[in-house]
């Protein structure tokens, strides 16, 4: 299991990213949002609120950076816009502006058994189930979560990790190649961004 993007083999890829961090943590309509996502992605990433503390707070990164990226990189819809759709919507608008499709990774076999079981849904839908039936824990939203295997919420975790990284670059404009935590096997293995190929 890769802990970061980062692959420490490829220690360039820090130098490549560190002159668009400085101005994207200097600009003054960044810098809080991106500080804030930063550190709901650390706290994510360390599970310093246990696994389901910590997909909850992932999904709350996810929205933030939604925003960031959808409304504020790409022009794609106002904030109006954006803050009018259904969570599983907002993500679809952010894994669209990053390239990523809403599949399950290979991997991830439990929560692709969970969205087959809950309406065939995709990886948004599946994650934002997940968040509401921790956070909105009605009888019906507890019926979803409660007794789940723990591989299921894992997945989760791990995949909105995966979507944060990935939009943390974004914001930041990084176009260079990464450690995708999904398909990563060994220490060395990168990949280009997936924005930066056609």
């Amino acid at each position: 299991m890769r802990l970061s993007w980062f692959d420490e083999h490829h220690g360039e890829i820090l130098e490549e990213l560190f002159d668009s961090f400085c101005r994207n943590y200097k600009n003054p309509k960044l810098h809080q949002p991106l500080v804030l996502a930063l550190h709901w992605y650390r706290h994510c990433n360390t599970q310093s609120s246990g696994l389901e503390g910590s997909l909850i707070l992932g999904m709350a990164g996810l929205e933030l950076l939604g925003g960031l990226v959808v409304v504020d990189k790409n022009g794609s819809m106002t904030d109006k816009q954006y803050d009018r759709l259904p969570g599983a919507k907002k993500l679809q608008e952010l894994l669209s502006a990053l390239n990523v499709q809403a599949d399950f990774p290979q991997r991830y076999d439990s929560l692709n058994q969970f969205a087959q079981r809950n309406g065939n849904c995709d990886a948004c839908r599946a994650l934002v189930k997940l968040r509401n039936g921790f956070v909105h824990a009605d009888k019906k939203n507890r019926a979803i979560v409660f007794g789940l295997p723990r591989k299921t919420t894992f997945n989760a975790w791990q995949l909105s990790l995966w979507y944060q990284e990935l939009a943390l670059l974004r914001v930041l404009g990084y176009r260079e190649s990464y450690s995708n935590r999904t398909t990563a096997s060994w220490v060395g293995q990168i990949e280009p961004v997936p924005w930066s190929t056609p």
